[in-house]
């Protein structure tokens, strides 16, 4: 789904439900604290989106290897991130 038809859709939603939501975008690699406690220390940031995830279950993840790179220190500011699989990334 791109950008536009996500915001199109929440626009629709909001006049549908008729509640006074707010929409914010977050920027890859500038995720506010607040943000990541959201996920409570589980958000996991994929490269590429799902393209790449072949006939695997949407739930599934990458059917290829992959490697993490998880930083923070808590719940409120921790996150892993897809990096290349490469011997330098370790």
């Amino acid at each position: 789904m791109s950008r536009g038809t996500a915001a199109d859709k929440l626009c629709s939603f909001i006049t549908h439900t008729c509640r006074l939501l707010l929409q914010v975008r977050v920027v890859h690699g500038k995720e506010p604290n607040h943000f990541l406690a959201m996920f409570g220390g589980c958000l996991v940031i994929f490269a590429g989106g799902k393209a790449g995830w072949g006939s695997h279950q949407q739930d599934e993840g990458p059917g290829d290897p992959y490697l993490l790179h998880v930083r923070g220190t808590a719940a409120f500011n921790t996150k892993a991130e897809q990096v290349n699989a490469i011997p330098v990334s370790l």
